[in-house]
């Protein structure tokens, strides 16, 4: 689980469904600032609750952002 305390912005390379649950992989890059270039990493992704029915509308290069999760007192 990615806690940044910030928006997170992934690019969607794929998403899978098996037996209701869907899957994917994507990436996110981040800026450097000892050099600007950028570093990239990969991620498997789960999507789970309202995002499980979004994700059957993703496709290959889409963007998304993950939102920080807010808790409540």
């Amino acid at each position: 689980m990615i806690r940044t305390g910030s928006d997170t912005y992934f690019t969607i390379w794929s998403v899978a469904e098996k037996d209701g649950k869907y899957t994917g992989k994507g990436s996110t890059s981040r800026k450097d600032n000892r050099d600007g270039s950028y570093i990239n990493s990969n991620w498997n992704i789960k999507f789970v609750k309202d995002a499980a029915q979004k994700a059957t509308t993703l496709n290959e290069r889409d963007r998304i952002v993950v939102k920080p999760r807010r808790h409540e007192c």
